[in-house]
């Protein structure tokens, strides 16, 4: 907790979704299976991730999913929150999630 594990710069282009790809493609490279990744829009950019032509296999295989903090309920839907957040995940069995 606290340690970054990834890094990239973005340059000249925003917060695009090629950035978090990337740095999922990494964790999972480097964790392997079975891994739960946090993101402030996990809810949505899992969609994207799973329809990437070279990652979403890679999702699968690894069994890997995404999350979405505490204040995610408050800033964008209450219901969507059950859905991904790790306290209601049954997969999900440490309590210490870092979102990227």
């Amino acid at each position: 907790h606290g340690v970054a594990l990834v890094m990239c710069d973005m340059v000249h282009s925003g917060e695009l979704a090629k950035y978090a790809l990337a740095v999922s493609n990494e964790v999972i490279d480097t964790f392997g299976d079975h891994l739960m990744i946090g993101y402030d829009i996990g809810c949505r950019f899992s969609k994207t991730a799973n329809s990437s032509p070279l990652l979403g296999p890679k999702i699968c295989k690894h069994k890997t999913r995404f999350c979405v903090g505490s204040v995610h309920g408050h800033a964008h839907c209450c219901l969507c929150q059950i859905d991904w957040h790790p306290s209601y995940s049954r997969q999900q069995n440490r309590s210490d999630v870092s979102l990227f």
